[in-house]
């Protein structure tokens, strides 16, 4: 079992608590994967999604350069650029959907409302599906549902 799979576990768990527990904990996450532990799939990720994710993951340097967003991020890389702008150059200016995942362990719906809904000048509207993080995979057809409806 390699490191990389281990990480694929990780990031895609059976119940979307272990997140809180697993790898939002870093000291949890590093022993996480010096364990190479792995669990079973949960129902909503096949095991063709997984092994085509490890193939492409399995590149040189792209779990670094995937996660060089979030370095970024905490680092405040952006900031000089960022410092410029005004609040009106932060306001969303159309209709804003923000679909929230009632288990995601890592940004709560209402952290999500409470970071967006200041800035949508044009009327901010929440869904909130019974999911995890990965709500695209874990309820696909549901969150197209709401795009269609919210885009007509």
């Amino acid at each position: 079992m390699s490191q990389l799979e281990s990480f694929f576990h990780l990031l895609f768990p059976m119940n979307a608590s272990a997140w809180g527990l697993d790898f939002a904990n870093l000291a949890a996450a590093r022993t996480w994967l010096n364990a190479n532990t792995t669990t079973e799939l949960p129902s909503w990720l096949s095991a063709d999604y997984k092994t085509n994710w490890l193939r492409e993951f399995s590149q040189p340097n792209i779990v670094t350069s995937s996660l060089n967003y979030y370095k970024a991020f905490m680092r405040g890389i952006n900031a000089p650029d960022e410092v410029v702008l005004t609040d009106e150059d932060r306001t969303l200016k159309v209709p804003v959907l923000g679909v929230g995942a009632a288990k995601d362990m890592i940004v709560s719906p209402e952290e999500q409302r409470l970071s967006i809904e200041p800035w949508a000048s044009a009327g901010y509207e929440q869904r909130i599906v019974d999911a995890g993080h990965w709500v695209s995979l874990e309820k696909g057809e549901e969150l197209s549902e709401i795009l269609i409806e919210f885009a007509q």
